[in-house]
């Protein structure tokens, strides 16, 4: 459903809301909600809302794909393991405010989040499995210096960054599928990965 780790703390519905055109948004998430007819609005789409929409996340994907090209470029003769801690870094920042609000509720700053130090955090982004599932699938992607970055990895990781940890059964091009397995995501979060539609049916 095109969700990744901005949709975990809210900030999905944060850009909707911030549409030049609101009432459409607005009537999606009146549209929306948990009944089969609720669920079926949603995955089509609402009249006159879907192009829009789509406009705007390729805009934002194109900014993404270029700070990930510039940011994989710049630390390629790094090695995996400090470009993956880097991409943990580049999330807790990004979700500043949010960690904010929730470590206010039990008294703790920012700061004193930080002052876990590198292992603890990234130990702790770890057992986040949207998170996890993310920087696993974007850190692997990127060492494929020949593959050029495009918009549509962007939403198929922030989409299998949702779907590998909750869903069963999970359908996606093989490349996605051969790095998910080649990353043991499909064994940790017991989830069946799937190239081909098909194979639903030996699952049914």
């Amino acid at each position: 459903m095109g969700k990744g780790v901005g949709y975990a703390f809210g900030k999905e519905e944060e850009f909707y809301m911030n549409s030049d055109s609101p009432e459409i948004i607005q009537k999606m998430f009146e549209i929306f909600d948990q009944s089969a007819s609720g669920i079926t609005a949603f995955l089509t789409g609402v009249e006159g809302m879907g192009e829009e929409i789509s406009m705007k996340q390729n805009e934002i994907a194109k900014i993404d794909v270029e700070k990930m090209e510039i940011f994989r470029n710049t630390a390629k003769n790094q090695s995996k393991e400090i470009r993956k801690n880097a991409y943990y870094g580049e999330i807790t920042y990004l979700l500043q405010s949010e960690i904010e609000i929730y470590l206010a509720d039990f008294g703790k700053t920012f700061d004193q989040f930080l002052e876990l130090g590198k292992k603890s955090l990234i130990s702790f982004w770890k057992n986040v499995p949207i998170i996890n599932t993310e920087v696993e699938l974007a850190t692997e992607r990127s060492e494929n210096l020949d593959r050029e970055i495009s918009t549509h990895d962007i939403f198929d990781i922030t989409s299998l960054s949702v779907a590998i940890p909750y869903c069963d059964v999970v359908v996606t091009e093989k490349y996605f599928t051969d790095l998910a397995i080649r990353k043991n995501l499909d064994k940790k979060y017991g989830t069946i990965i799937l190239t081909n539609i098909n194979g639903l049916i030996d699952l049914v």
